[in-house]
This record gives structure tokens, sequence and C-alpha cells, in this order.
């Protein structure tokens, strides 16, 4: 629940800012990003539960996609 929060924390100013939402990689294209870029990656050391955090982030966000298509 932890990196959940930390993440929220990051992701959910960084939307305010521009009023646009996070263009990640694996959700649209250069073209259909609102910034005419995307992010691509990001890391993590593995760490399951630090993957697990950043699963349920995304699951919170595009709860149409299931947590591995969002982490694979």
């Amino acid at each position: 629940m932890a990196y959940f929060r930390a993440f929220t924390a990051v992701f959910e100013p960084a939307e305010r800012d521009p009023e646009v939402k996070m263009p990640f990689g694996h959700l649209v294209t250069d073209e259909e990003s609102d910034m005419g870029t995307r992010i691509k990656a990001i890391l993590l050391d593995e760490q399951g539960r630090q993957i697990k955090g950043i699963s349920m982030y995304f699951q919170s966000k595009y709860s149409a996609d299931d947590d591995d298509y969002h982490i694979l």
C-alpha cells in the first residue's frame, strides 16, 4: 500500500499541473499524447512490493486492463 500511495503522490500532481493525463507509453503513442511524447519506462528494482504498488496504481486509473498488462 505504501508504494501505491507513493506512485499516486507522484503521478496525480503531475497530471494536475498541465491538466492532462500522464502519457504512459504502453497506453498511447507519441502522436496520441497531449504532450507529443510519452513515458516509455518506469524503472523499479523488481522488488515485489514496488511492482504490486505500481500495479495497484494502474488498476486504480485504468481498471479496464488487468494488472499484468500494465506491468509487462
